[in-house]
């Protein structure tokens, strides 16, 4: 087995002083490479000394000094930090032994490297970044290799843009709409794999499935996360200022299918919140999203049109109030949010969980009204429940994807929702949310 050791990651501050690179090889060379970006006052000693260290001293002749000989214990005077990089491992071992009884820092660039006082891991230099990756000696291939994908990765964050990917109810026919829904999180794994997609989180609400996040302005990314998800020819790709505007204008609710709905925001940022427990957002998604919300609080409060401040509870209670008479005995399945605020307009109703499947069924026969308003994958009421749901029973699903089987009788989901209230003047509300969000803009 290969042989480990302990460390303590440090970066040294070696400008002004000196260090000792004993060879002239091919590993000196490269070694010498990074000792030079230190700004280290550097001396080379061996008895043939490769021609691209010369070429380096003629370039650097300030820093960079060549002794041309075998090494003595003298060339440790005065010295800092030691490099053995020879091809004669006896002398790297008597050279780390005299470093050390002299208390000079000292490592072997060979099988003699634990015996030493530190390692030179694998490292990337950027403009802005230096990230140093180390196994402790167990699988320096594996550190380069991890190197080489680090490399990458950083020289994409170089040039960033914020991002939506998404399709929502104004562009989307439902049924598309729900299918996106249900294969979003196959995908999900394989866009925390791609290179030049750095953060991202996943909004989906009952009429609207959004990836927000940090991408690298290359095309490239953008087609790979259009061909991955495979969504509608409807879905909409935005970028950088283009992508913030649509992120407030959604949290201001005037995506929304109730204009001017505020369960918007809880939403978003339940969104955020579970992406980063995934561990698929960080700081860049959490700076998105302050911005986004500062700038939907501003939309709000200037509004000058006049929007429907309907909820989508508020339009199936609008629904279910033009039966004949109101329900006596309504069952809400979900316990989320809307399905609170349900409960809050239909007191006398009966709330239970949409993954208690059991319930569902037993309660169904005792309701006059059944609303599904829950995040469950499949149907919690079935064509095969129908001799349970008693006759007459209104239907109402304000779920995405549906939850109460369309073969169950006539439910009023969605998409006959917005047929039954349709909102008026949307392209003007969405237009004065752009007016008032470069207002916002131009006061930053």
């Amino acid at each position: 087995m290969r042989e480990t050791r302990p460390i303590l990651p440090v970066s040294l501050l070696m400008r002004g002083r000196r260090i000792l690179v004993v060879g002239g090889g091919r590993v000196a060379a490269r070694k010498l490479g990074l000792f030079r970006r230190s700004g280290a006052l550097i001396r080379v000693v061996a008895p043939t000394i490769k021609e691209a260290i010369r070429a380096a001293a003629v370039a650097d002749s300030d820093h960079l000094e060549l002794l041309e000989r075998p090494f003595e214990d003298n060339d440790l005077n005065a010295v800092d930090v030691v490099c053995c990089a020879t091809d004669d491992p006896a002398l790297n071992q008597r050279v780390l032994r005299e470093a050390r009884h002299r208390g000079i820092l000292g490592m072997a660039a060979d099988s003699h490297w634990p015996e030493g006082d530190f390692i030179m891991p694998a490292t990337i230099f950027t403009d802005d970044f230096t990230v140093s990756i180390s196994t402790g000696g167990k699988a320096c291939r594996r550190a380069r290799q991890l190197k080489d994908n680090l490399s990458r990765h950083l020289e994409l964050l170089g040039d960033l843009d914020q991002f939506v990917f998404g399709v929502d109810h104004l562009d989307t026919p439902f049924a598309e709409l729900e299918q996106a829904l249900k294969t979003v999180d196959d995908s999900l794994p394989l866009l925390r794999t791609l290179l030049g997609l750095h953060e991202f989180f996943v909004l989906r609400t009952c009429n609207r499935l959004e990836i927000h996040g940090i991408i690298s302005r290359d095309r490239e990314t953008e087609t790979v996360i259009r061909r991955l998800l495979g969504w509608p020819a409807t879905a909409y790709f935005h970028r950088g200022l283009s992508a913030a505007e649509h992120l407030a204008l959604v949290s201001a609710g005037l995506r929304s299918q109730a204009p001017g709905e505020k369960h918007i925001v809880a939403q978003v940022k339940e969104s955020v919140a579970q992406s980063q427990k995934k561990g698929f957002a960080g700081a860049g998604v959490q700076s998105m999203l302050d911005q986004a919300l500062e700038g939907s609080r501003f939309i709000r409060r200037r509004f000058s049109l006049t929007a429907a401040t309907d909820e989508v509870e508020d339009l199936a209670i609008r629904w279910i109030k033009t039966r004949a008479r109101p329900p006596r005995a309504p069952l809400i399945i979900g316990r989320g949010a809307l399905g609170k605020a349900l409960k809050r307009a239909l007191p006398n109703a009966v709330m239970i969980s949409g993954r208690d499947h059991e319930a569902c069924r037993e309660l169904a026969g005792k309701s006059d009204v059944i609303i599904a308003a829950t995040r469950s994958p499949g149907f919690v009421l079935t064509a095969a429940d129908a001799d349970r749901v008693r006759p007459g029973t209104a239907l109402v699903d304000v779920s995405m994807p549906a939850n109460i089987d369309p073969d169950l009788g006539t439910v009023i989901n969605l998409n006959a929702l917005k047929r039954l209230f349709p909102v008026s003047g949307r392209d003007e509300l969405l237009a004065e949310g752009r007016r008032l969000f470069e207002e916002w803009r131009g006061q930053q």
